[in-house]
């Protein structure tokens, strides 16, 4: 287990073993559990997200394919931070990014005439929904995909078509790498049918949390529909925060 960057709100983990089973990251923090798909010989990072306190970090393996784990690896981490918006600026596991992704080229040289931080968020905001449409056919083949599904940003960036956790992805990514504290939730909304992933977005401004959905908008701008950036939280339900 890398626990360099804990003082950053991660923890990575890296299983050198090859095996055919499922391994899984089991995250415990008070009565909160969170779980992770891993990938053997891979170090990956893990946010904690959960605020300040003590963690427990299982690495569990699933046993003949029945839907239950044996633990193989179990860790305490402690997390003290003075500002809990650090944990929202890294790459992990779920917003895998580095500098030299064409993505993040690409929100470098689309923002870096802009001297504030909101609008960098806006800049590329509207860059997301005007150029890209949701993928209807897409949803159907992850849906169930074992391990679960995770976008890849190299892989979705240059696409046309996205599903809302791509666009969640992919905008917390390009915010993150400038160091720009965002958010992946996942919940329901009022605005959509079944589960649902979005963004929230750190304004300084306001000193608070911005809700950003950015598949409704695109959805609402090719319908030729008004649409606003910032949404009601009232409309979002949170289950997980990444």
């Amino acid at each position: 287990m890398d626990l360099s960057n804990v003082n950053n709100g991660v923890f990575g983990v890296s299983y050198n073993f090859d095996t055919a089973d499922r391994l899984k990251i089991y995250v415990t923090k008070d009565s909160q559990a969170l779980w992770y798909d891993i990938l053997p010989r891979r170090l990956t990072y893990f946010p904690l997200q959960l605020g300040n306190g003590i963690y427990k970090v299982r690495v569990v393996k699933e046993i003949n394919n029945t839907g239950k784990y044996s633990v193989v690896y179990s860790k305490n981490v402690a997390l003290d931070i003075p500002d809990d918006r650090v944990v929202f600026k890294n790459s992990i596991a779920e917003i895998f990014w580095t500098p030299e992704m064409a993505a993040i080229v690409f929100a470098y040289e689309r923002t870096n005439t802009e001297n504030y931080e909101w609008d960098m968020v806006v800049n590329l905001y509207d860059y997301m929904v005007k150029n890209y449409k949701y993928d209807y056919d897409k949803i159907s083949v992850v849906t169930g995909m074992v391990p679960g599904y995770v976008p890849s940003i190299e892989v979705i960036f240059p696409s046309q078509k996205l599903i809302c956790y791509d666009y969640s992805v992919l905008f917390a990514g390009m915010l993150r790498s400038l160091d720009i504290p965002v958010k992946l939730v996942k919940g329901y909304s009022t605005y959509v049918n079944g589960y649902h992933a979005w963004n929230e977005v750190y304004n300084p401004d306001t000193d608070s949390w911005i809700v950003i959905d950015i598949t409704v908008d695109s959805s609402y701008y090719n319908w030729n529909k008004a649409y606003n950036m910032e949404k009601d939280p009232d409309d979002y339900t949170v289950k997980y925060i990444y």
